[in-house]
């Protein structure tokens, strides 16, 4: 049977009958009466430097770097969401979740849930704000609870090399998931790094455009679900009289 062309049985099969209407119907809205309070307190607390998601899907957030394991894992995910998503002002990369736990956490089977929705957040290094769910917000006070959980208060309006809390052992610096190696640091001499979010060994590779075309760099092999990168500096410069390398 050719692909482009279908027997007019096979298409009358799979089109819904012209007088049947399908049972969809709009909601009122995509939050319920406490989450729209929350969110407006929310907003202001996150004016300038996130923007913020509602009810996104586990399975639209993270990704499993586990071939063998990858549809087992997903499908206990994927039907699971959370309330809101803080991502980068700019950038739109995730910062931080937010769950508004009502008294329907207190149930022992969402207890369970909420126990494993809180290692995956772990295990994929998201962190996971959880709000008691109260009958009115301080947006002050929301915003240094989340800034405090995320580490971001020296980060935000920052260079990156201001960024001397988000200074990694090894003398590099990142800001987002975009890693920058120190100055003079022979990163290519090192063996293939570890990718910084997902666990796998990176690729060297090299950039095409951009202020770093031509230039090395290690690249997660689970791109494009995911973006971490390490820049590789230039060699350090020859000493007075050393003999360029051979060609």
């Amino acid at each position: 049977m050719s692909p482009e062309i279908l027997p007019e049985a096979t298409v009358a099969e799979v089109a819904p009958p012209a007088h049947e209407k399908l049972p969809y119907r709009l909601r009122d809205g995509l939050l319920t009466r406490g989450e729209r309070a929350f969110y407006w307190a929310l907003v202001s607390a996150c004016e300038g430097w996130a923007t913020i998601w509602g009810k996104v899907s586990l399975g639209d957030l993270f990704f499993v770097n586990d071939r063998e394991q990858s549809m087992t894992m997903m499908n206990r995910i994927d039907r699971k969401h959370i309330d809101f998503l803080l991502c980068d002002h700019h950038t739109l990369e995730p910062l931080a979740a937010i769950e508004l736990d009502d008294r329907t956490h207190l149930r022992s089977s969402r207890q369970a849930r909420d126990a494993f929705v809180d290692e995956v957040f772990q295990a994929a290094n998201l962190p996971l704000v959880r709000v008691p769910a109260q009958l009115s917000y301080d947006s002050d006070q929301l915003k240094a609870l989340i800034l405090a959980k995320v580490a971001l208060a020296s980060a935000i309006g920052a260079d990156a090399q201001d960024m001397a809390s988000w200074q990694r052992p090894d003398g590099s610096t990142f800001r987002g998931y975009r890693f920058e190696a120190p100055k003079g640091h022979k990163v290519a001499e090192r063996p293939a790094p570890t990718c910084p979010i997902c666990g796998e060994t990176m690729l060297m590779r090299k950039a095409r455009r951009g202020p770093r075309a031509g230039k090395p760099f290690w690249g997660c092999p689970n791109y494009p679900r995911c973006h971490a990168i390490i820049n590789i500096d230039e060699p350090e410069p020859r000493s007075a009289g050393q003999a360029p390398a051979a060609s």
